[in-house]
Protein backbone atom coordinates (compact mmCIF):
# COMPACT_ATOMS: atom_id res chain seq x y z
CA UNK A 1 0.00 0.00 0.00
CA UNK A 2 2.46 2.79 1.24
CA UNK A 3 5.42 3.11 3.76
CA UNK A 4 4.85 7.19 4.15
CA UNK A 5 2.87 9.33 5.96
CA UNK A 6 1.39 12.84 5.22
CA UNK A 7 1.78 15.24 7.30
CA UNK A 8 0.07 18.92 5.47
CA UNK A 9 -0.87 21.95 6.54
CA UNK A 10 -3.58 24.14 4.43
CA UNK A 11 -3.62 27.46 4.95
CA UNK A 12 -5.40 30.37 4.69
CA UNK A 13 -3.03 31.56 2.01
CA UNK A 14 -0.58 30.12 -0.05
CA UNK A 15 2.08 30.62 2.13
CA UNK A 16 0.49 28.88 4.72
CA UNK A 17 0.69 25.54 3.08
CA UNK A 18 3.15 22.90 4.16
CA UNK A 19 3.69 19.22 3.32
CA UNK A 20 6.00 16.84 4.44
CA UNK A 21 6.31 12.79 4.72
CA UNK A 22 7.48 10.09 7.14
CA UNK A 23 8.31 6.80 7.15
CA UNK A 24 6.06 4.37 8.45
CA UNK A 25 7.50 0.70 7.50
CA UNK A 26 6.27 -0.25 11.06
CA UNK A 27 2.78 0.17 10.61
CA UNK A 28 2.23 -3.16 8.94
CA UNK A 29 -0.32 -1.51 5.85
CA UNK A 30 0.99 -4.10 3.08
CA UNK A 31 0.31 -6.83 5.58
CA UNK A 32 -3.28 -5.47 6.64
CA UNK A 33 -4.37 -5.27 2.69
CA UNK A 34 -3.62 -9.11 2.11
CA UNK A 35 -5.60 -9.76 4.91
CA UNK A 36 -8.34 -7.82 3.70
CA UNK A 37 -7.97 -9.39 0.52
CA UNK A 38 -7.72 -13.19 1.60
CA UNK A 39 -10.78 -12.46 3.48
CA UNK A 40 -13.17 -10.95 0.48
CA UNK A 41 -11.79 -13.80 -1.50
CA UNK A 42 -13.90 -16.00 0.55
CA UNK A 43 -12.43 -19.53 1.83
CA UNK A 44 -11.18 -21.98 -0.62
CA UNK A 45 -8.73 -19.23 -2.22
CA UNK A 46 -5.58 -19.02 -2.27
CA UNK A 47 -4.14 -15.52 -1.72
CA UNK A 48 -0.42 -14.81 -1.96
CA UNK A 49 1.51 -11.82 -1.30
CA UNK A 50 3.86 -11.12 -4.30
CA UNK A 51 7.48 -9.24 -2.82
CA UNK A 52 8.62 -6.56 -5.13
CA UNK A 53 10.28 -3.62 -4.27
CA UNK A 54 8.23 0.24 -4.21
CA UNK A 55 10.30 1.32 -6.84
CA UNK A 56 8.78 -1.33 -8.93
CA UNK A 57 5.41 -0.24 -9.00
CA UNK A 58 5.91 3.49 -8.65
CA UNK A 59 7.61 3.91 -12.17
CA UNK A 60 4.71 5.26 -13.78
CA UNK A 61 4.26 8.07 -10.81
CA UNK A 62 7.92 9.43 -12.22
CA UNK A 63 7.67 12.64 -14.11
CA UNK A 64 8.15 12.19 -18.13
CA UNK A 65 6.09 12.98 -21.58
CA UNK A 66 2.66 14.34 -21.08
CA UNK A 67 1.51 11.76 -24.25
CA UNK A 68 2.97 8.90 -21.85
CA UNK A 69 0.45 5.62 -21.62
CA UNK A 70 0.37 5.74 -17.65
CA UNK A 71 -2.27 2.90 -17.79
CA UNK A 72 -0.32 0.57 -20.53
CA UNK A 73 2.94 1.29 -18.00
CA UNK A 74 1.42 -0.05 -14.85
CA UNK A 75 -0.12 -3.23 -16.61
CA UNK A 76 3.46 -4.11 -17.35
CA UNK A 77 5.27 -2.97 -14.38
CA UNK A 78 2.77 -5.71 -12.64
CA UNK A 79 3.39 -7.98 -15.13
CA UNK A 80 7.02 -7.92 -14.44
CA UNK A 81 6.67 -8.18 -11.01
CA UNK A 82 4.22 -11.19 -11.47
CA UNK A 83 6.71 -12.66 -14.03
CA UNK A 84 7.90 -15.41 -11.66
CA UNK A 85 4.29 -16.70 -10.40
CA UNK A 86 1.35 -17.84 -11.77
CA UNK A 87 -2.37 -16.69 -10.40
CA UNK A 88 -5.75 -16.46 -11.83
CA UNK A 89 -5.89 -12.90 -10.97
CA UNK A 90 -3.30 -10.39 -9.13
CA UNK A 91 -4.89 -7.40 -6.95
CA UNK A 92 -2.78 -3.86 -6.84
CA UNK A 93 -3.66 -1.82 -4.20
CA UNK A 94 -1.83 1.96 -4.13
CA UNK A 95 -2.54 5.49 -3.20
CA UNK A 96 -4.70 7.63 -4.70
CA UNK A 97 -5.46 11.38 -4.18
CA UNK A 98 -8.53 13.82 -3.37
CA UNK A 99 -9.12 17.23 -4.19
CA UNK A 100 -9.58 19.41 -0.77
CA UNK A 101 -12.55 21.08 -0.33
CA UNK A 102 -13.06 23.85 -2.82
CA UNK A 103 -9.35 24.93 -2.72
CA UNK A 104 -6.69 24.52 -5.46
CA UNK A 105 -5.23 21.83 -2.80
CA UNK A 106 -5.53 18.13 -2.42
CA UNK A 107 -4.34 15.50 -0.03
CA UNK A 108 -3.18 12.00 -1.39
CA UNK A 109 -2.37 8.43 -0.17
CA UNK A 110 -1.98 8.19 3.77
CA UNK A 111 -2.02 11.20 5.76
CA UNK A 112 -3.59 13.90 8.28
CA UNK A 113 -4.51 17.21 7.41
CA UNK A 114 -4.88 20.30 9.43
CA UNK A 115 -6.88 23.35 8.30
CA UNK A 116 -8.19 26.20 10.22
CA UNK A 117 -9.15 24.65 13.44
CA UNK A 118 -10.03 21.34 11.95
CA UNK A 119 -7.79 18.44 11.58
CA UNK A 120 -8.70 15.12 9.22
CA UNK A 121 -7.29 11.80 8.88
CA UNK A 122 -7.47 9.99 5.90
CA UNK A 123 -6.72 7.05 3.86
CA UNK A 124 -6.99 7.48 0.42
CA UNK A 125 -6.58 3.77 -1.54
CA UNK A 126 -7.55 2.78 -5.02
CA UNK A 127 -8.22 -1.16 -6.21
CA UNK A 128 -6.97 -2.69 -9.71
CA UNK A 129 -8.01 -6.45 -10.42
CA UNK A 130 -5.65 -8.01 -13.07
CA UNK A 131 -6.44 -10.66 -15.07
CA UNK A 132 -3.57 -13.27 -14.13
CA UNK A 133 -3.20 -13.89 -18.16
CA UNK A 134 -3.42 -10.91 -20.14
CA UNK A 135 -2.45 -8.78 -17.59
CA UNK A 136 -5.63 -6.69 -18.40
CA UNK A 137 -7.69 -4.34 -15.84
CA UNK A 138 -10.76 -6.72 -15.13
CA UNK A 139 -11.99 -4.17 -12.14
CA UNK A 140 -11.10 -1.05 -10.83
CA UNK A 141 -12.48 1.36 -7.92
CA UNK A 142 -11.44 3.62 -5.27
CA UNK A 143 -11.76 2.06 -1.86
CA UNK A 144 -14.79 3.90 -0.39
CA UNK A 145 -16.90 3.42 3.04
CA UNK A 146 -19.79 5.07 1.14
CA UNK A 147 -21.24 6.74 4.29
CA UNK A 148 -20.61 9.93 3.95
CA UNK A 149 -24.04 11.72 3.35
CA UNK A 150 -24.50 13.58 0.28
CA UNK A 151 -25.38 16.56 2.10
CA UNK A 152 -22.30 16.89 3.61
CA UNK A 153 -20.16 16.65 0.93
CA UNK A 154 -22.33 19.33 -1.02
CA UNK A 155 -22.16 21.68 1.54
CA UNK A 156 -18.14 20.80 2.25
CA UNK A 157 -18.48 20.02 5.71
CA UNK A 158 -16.62 17.14 5.02
CA UNK A 159 -13.28 18.53 2.57
CA UNK A 160 -11.79 15.07 1.71
CA UNK A 161 -13.65 12.85 -0.89
CA UNK A 162 -12.83 8.71 0.04
CA UNK A 163 -12.16 7.26 3.76
CA UNK A 164 -11.41 10.08 6.57
CA UNK A 165 -11.91 10.84 10.21
CA UNK A 166 -12.52 13.96 11.85
CA UNK A 167 -9.67 14.32 14.80
CA UNK A 168 -9.33 16.81 17.51
CA UNK A 169 -7.26 19.41 16.43
CA UNK A 170 -4.50 18.42 19.34
CA UNK A 171 -3.77 15.56 17.52
CA UNK A 172 -1.78 16.67 14.49
CA UNK A 173 1.88 16.44 15.31
CA UNK A 174 3.84 19.41 16.15
CA UNK A 175 6.29 17.22 14.72
CA UNK A 176 5.89 15.49 11.38
CA UNK A 177 8.40 13.22 12.63
CA UNK A 178 6.09 12.16 15.82
CA UNK A 179 3.14 11.01 13.69
CA UNK A 180 5.59 7.81 13.09
CA UNK A 181 5.15 6.70 16.87
CA UNK A 182 1.80 7.99 17.02
CA UNK A 183 -0.48 4.73 18.39
CA UNK A 184 -3.65 6.83 17.65
CA UNK A 185 -2.82 7.90 14.05
CA UNK A 186 -1.39 4.22 13.21
CA UNK A 187 -4.54 2.65 14.60
CA UNK A 188 -6.63 5.11 13.00
CA UNK A 189 -5.20 4.53 9.50
CA UNK A 190 -5.72 0.71 10.32
CA UNK A 191 -9.03 1.27 11.01
CA UNK A 192 -9.92 3.49 7.96
CA UNK A 193 -8.31 1.00 5.40
CA UNK A 194 -9.51 -2.02 6.75
CA UNK A 195 -13.23 -0.38 6.30
CA UNK A 196 -12.78 0.87 3.15
CA UNK A 197 -11.23 -2.55 1.53
CA UNK A 198 -13.70 -4.83 3.61
CA UNK A 199 -16.48 -2.39 1.99
CA UNK A 200 -15.05 -2.64 -1.64
CA UNK A 201 -12.83 -5.58 -2.01
CA UNK A 202 -15.83 -8.34 -2.09
CA UNK A 203 -17.61 -6.86 -4.99
CA UNK A 204 -14.37 -6.32 -6.98
CA UNK A 205 -13.03 -10.05 -6.53
CA UNK A 206 -16.67 -11.68 -6.79
CA UNK A 207 -16.43 -13.70 -10.18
Amino acid sequence: MDDRFVVQQVGLTVFGNERSEVPIRGWGLDDLVVARVRAAAGPGVVVRRISHTKEALAQPERSGSFFRDMKSELSNAVRQVASSSSCERYVLVQRTSSPFSNLNQSVHGIGIVNWGYRTWLFALGYVQIYDGQSFEVIKQGAATTDDEPLISRALLLNPIRGPNKELDRETFPSAPADATTNPTLRDGVRALLTASLDNTLPAMLRQ
